[in-house]
């Protein structure tokens, strides 16, 4: 394994994507540094493009938007929005997947049927539909949205585990352990689980970026994390409109979202390579 880990890192890619997503995470923990609240409105200063010193001398790095809020802030405090609700909705949909997974793979039967129904029931329904849905009738909040990501995102963690479950439940090793009077949380717990990390651990990264996606687009429709709590999706939809006179307002926080998803993907095209054999 420690080949494994010294062959993904000596990959110039893996590097590149985790310098770049390594400056953005930094940057969205610092974000209560940063001197200016994202909610603090200058409505002398609307529209002032990046690198403006206002006449107060407030200075705007990345400039200001139609009620003259300091942008670097908004993006700095919505990435880390955006970042923190993916990752929780990614540690939801993990823990269900793989326990669904497990349970299925390892027991069959009627255990088996009742996940892969609830699976195949998912994938039938449109994500935005369900979101929708479900944010109509409970309204929208952060908890909201962690819940309606986490629990719609576990069907391919419960598909892979199940898959490589089945093929491991009849290896030596295994039958050993239940020869031995392990009982079966046991086995999941200490045989196949460790065995399936690795590709959980693939998967796991394309889905954060999933998930960041997710988050982002739902923010963009008004039904993610509702203000004054700013979000990538949410910033970039607000500037929309204006993007003829402050282009600055919509095209940074996509840049942000665009370099923060690819560089995630990017690790995890890398970790899959690695992990592969051969590779």
């Amino acid at each position: 394994m420690n080949r494994t880990w010294r062959r993904w890192w000596r990959r110039g890619r893996t590097r590149g994507a985790l310098a770049v997503l390594g400056v953005i995470v930094f940057a969205a923990l610092a974000a209560p540094l940063y001197p200016r609240d994202p909610t603090d409105q200058d409505l002398r200063a609307t529209f002032a493009p990046p690198g403006t010193v206002s006449d107060a001398g407030a200075f705007y790095p990345l400039g200001t938007d139609e009620l003259g809020r300091d942008l670097a802030a908004r993006l700095l405090h919505g990435t880390r929005a955006s970042l923190g609700v993916g990752a929780a909705a990614l540690a939801l949909a993990l823990t269900v997947g793989t326990l669904l997974g497990l349970l299925a793979g390892y027991f069959g039967g009627w255990v088996d049927a009742v996940v892969t129904g609830a699976t195949e029931t998912l994938m039938t329904l449109p994500f935005i539909l369900l979101a929708i849905a479900v944010i109509a009738a409970v309204g929208a909040s952060e908890t909201v949205l962690i819940l309606t990501l986490g629990l719609t995102g576990w069907v391919s963690f419960a598909k892979l585990v199940r898959a490589k479950t089945f093929e491991l439940r009849e290896e030596a090793f295994v039958l050993a352990a239940h020869a031995l009077g392990v009982r079966s949380p046991g086995v999941m717990a200490r045989h196949l689980l460790p065995n399936v990390a690795p590709l959980l651990l693939v998967d796991g990264t394309l889905q954060f970026g999933a998930l960041v996606l997710a988050e982002a687009g739902l923010s963009f429709l008004g039904l993610g994390v509702p203000p004054p709590t700013p979000t990538l999706g949410g910033v970039l939809a607000g500037g929309q409109t204006f993007l003829a006179v402050a282009w600055w307002i919509s095209t940074l926080p996509g840049l942000v979202l665009l370099a923060m998803v690819l560089a995630i993907n990017l690790l995890g095209d890398t970790l899959r390579d690695a992990l592969a054999p051969g590779g």
